[in-house]
């Protein structure tokens, strides 16, 4: 079987907005649970709004 891992340049992690499964596992679940808090927190992070 080919392997097919994608590897990223040694500067994409460092700029990433998500580090980590688990922190994207942290962000989901807060766009779960309180989607309109976790939309409005993103839009400020985003400054559109």
């Amino acid at each position: 079987m080919a392997d097919n891992t994608f590897k990223p340049q040694p500067k994409t992690p460092e700029r990433a907005h998500i580090s980590s499964l688990e922190q994207y596992g942290e962000l989901y679940k807060r766009s779960i649970n309180d989607p309109t808090e976790f939309w409005e927190e993103i839009a400020q992070r985003l400054d559109l709004g």
